[in-house]
């Protein structure tokens, strides 16, 4: 083969690959601005108390892994808002999102294994995300960790700070925008 007709197949070959990039990230940028189009109009439908529209919007988005998308359905399950009241599914939704490192899921994860909402009881993982949300900037975080610190011994406090900061992890993002 020729040289110029190598350099002119090579050339090709990277225009092609360069055009396909673009597109692919065209594509996935623009599958983004209609997901957060998504989450504005749910949100948005939440907090008129319409709740069908914001399942409708918010589903889809928390599938996709948005962290706020899983907080609020994770509230309006354990709730009942516009759905039955299913306790477990909305602690697995808060879940979703506070190991994302959102700070008000992991507030209501939090109180979730303070009462017993959908999980069971566990005053150490109620202190675990507790420390997180307080960390990620939810600052009435603070209030209730120390009232469970008044329950809890000396050593299951280092321990449960030692577990929330052992490793860097999206837990510990700073995300505490809603």
């Amino acid at each position: 083969m020729p040289v110029k007709t190598l350099l002119f197949a090579r050339r090709a070959g990277l225009v092609l690959a360069l055009m396909l990039f673009m597109a692919a990230n065209s594509g996935a940028h623009a599958a983004e601005e209609a997901s957060d189009a998504d989450l504005a109009r749910g949100v948005e439908a939440f907090e008129a108390r319409d709740y069908a529209s914001a399942l409708r919007w918010l589903e889809p988005v928390a599938q996709d892994g948005e962290a706020q998308a899983q907080f609020i359905l994770g509230f309006m399950h354990q709730n009942g808002r516009g759905v039955p009241v299913d306790a477990e599914k909305g602690a697995a939704l808060l879940r979703q999102s506070a190991e994302q490192g959102y700070a008000y899921a992991q507030f209501s994860l939090a109180s979730s294994y303070r009462f017993g909402i959908g999980v069971e009881q566990d005053l150490l993982d109620a202190h675990h995300w507790l420390l997180l949300a307080e960390h990620n900037g939810y600052d009435p975080a603070r209030q209730i960790r120390m009232v469970i610190e008044a329950e809890l011994q000396p050593d299951q406090i280092a321990r449960s700070r030692e577990a929330a900061f052992a490793e860097p992890s999206a837990e510990t993002a700073d995300t505490a925008d809603p």
